[in-house]
């Protein structure tokens, strides 16, 4: 866009921007009066927000007065018109961006969440979709999307992914980057044959145990490598980061962000739905093994910024480095099956897989208020979210997704 040549020219296009980013509550759209229910899909719409038909599309003028030697004449200035196209929309998100990442994949890293990591973590806070799972008992993992690779803030701490991660980040073709993955005699548990059945082989993902800007022979040269207070450990498991000249080397040698965004989650925008409530207590277990062990995790409204701040264990989950506290626009839970299996190694006896396919039941909350949810979820069909009055939409901004065992009564508490 070029430079507009007064300042009342600056301020207006700036005012039409920023009623263009008045994305601010959550609305639910009309399906038919059958749904929702788990065996009924319908085809997917078209999910990619549009920019607001009202921005200026033609030249507008102004009048500045000019002083003459006769009497107070006026002349007519052109205004330079607005141009949408100049701005984009991120297609996690919905909120409108400086830069074009229409044919980027999105990034999908997976996050250690374990009591040791907790203090060290840090760029969840620039993610624009975060999921939460179990992985083994009183300790979950995220799954941090984002959408632009180029923008993304160094995140710590890397962990092995499962093959839960592999089918969520699927839904929206992005590059899985973790350190290695669970393997399992089991294929259905098994994370690198589910990285091959869903995306054709493990291309489609970085292994930071074997990734050049990852391992050991490269990793100070990218500075993919930290260490905690304590000293220096050899095992990279709990120290590996991804940073952004580490992701952008890899990007370099390996072609394989290139593609289109997909979200299966509509955003739009309108008035929020559903009964008010302040937030959510979530519990994280599992069935099958016994483990008496859960994470309890908190997600409550603040009014003075019209988002949900995360607590951990009661208290505030902040970045290590920006001391920012996490906050979301959007949450969902759902209800899905989860068990333990046997895990791969000593430090991981138990490790847990989550049903992400199937259907279930669960919660929304937006805007301060909650609504009941459906949601039905196949391989090919994608993921679809159901609420009483019709298909979910949520408004602009980040999501926060946590799976939970439909088995346990108390993993969800509405406040």
């Amino acid at each position: 866009m070029k430079r507009s040549k007064t300042k009342k020219t600056i301020a207006a296009a700036l005012a039409v921007i920023a009623c263009a980013l008045a994305f601010s509550s959550c609305t639910m759209t009309t399906s038919p009066a059958n749904l929702p229910v788990p065996s009924l899909l319908v085809e997917p719409e078209n999910t990619q927000p549009r920019p607001t038909e009202s921005v200026a599309s033609e030249a507008t003028t102004q009048i500045i007065a000019e002083p003459t030697d006769e009497a107070s004449e006026q002349r007519i200035t052109p205004v330079e018109p607005f141009e949408p196209s100049k701005l984009y929309i991120n297609a996690l998100t919905g909120l409108y961006t400086n830069l074009d990442a229409t044919n980027l994949r999105p990034v999908a890293a997976v996050v250690d969440n374990s009591s040791g990591a907790l203090p060290h973590q840090s760029g969840l806070i620039g993610a624009d979709i975060i999921y939460e799972t179990v992985t083994s008992p009183g300790t979950t993992r995220f799954l941090a999307i984002y959408s632009d690779y180029r923008e993304m803030p160094d995140v710590c701490n890397l962990r092995a992914a499962r093959a839960h991660d592999a089918k969520i980040a699927a839904m929206y073709n992005a590059v899985v980057i973790s350190h290695g993955g669970h393997t399992d005699k089991n294929p259905e548990y098994d994370f690198f044959a589910t990285l091959g059945e869903l995306y054709g082989d493990e291309s489609a993902s970085v292994n930071s145990q074997r990734d050049l800007a990852w391992t050991a022979q490269n990793a100070e040269k990218f500075g993919t490598v930290r260490y905690f207070e304590n000293g220096y450990r050899n095992d990279l498991k709990y120290e590996t980061v991804l940073t952004s000249s580490a992701i952008e080397y890899t990007a370099e040698q390996r072609d394989i962000f290139g593609g289109t965004a997909e979200n299966p989650i509509k955003i739009s925008s309108g008035a929020a739905a559903g009964e008010n409530a302040s937030g959510v207590t979530i519990s994280f277990s599992a069935s099958g093994l016994y483990s008496p062990l859960e994470k309890k995790v908190s997600l409550r409204y603040s009014l003075s910024d019209g988002m949900y701040l995360r607590f951990e264990d009661g208290r505030p989950h902040v970045d290590s480095q920006s001391g920012e506290q996490l906050k979301f626009s959007n949450v969902i839970v759902l209800k899905t099956d989860i068990k333990y299996i046997e895990g791969d190694s000593d430090i991981d006896p138990l490790t847990a897989d989550v049903s992400v396919y199937g259907s279930g039941t669960g919660y929304c909350l937006c805007g301060g208020k909650c609504a009941t949810l459906v949601w039905v979820n196949t391989k090919d069909g994608g993921m679809k979210l159901y609420t009483p009055s019709g298909e979910l939409e949520l408004p602009a901004g980040n999501t926060y997704v946590a799976f939970v065992d439909r088995n346990n009564d108390s993993a969800i508490t509405i406040e």
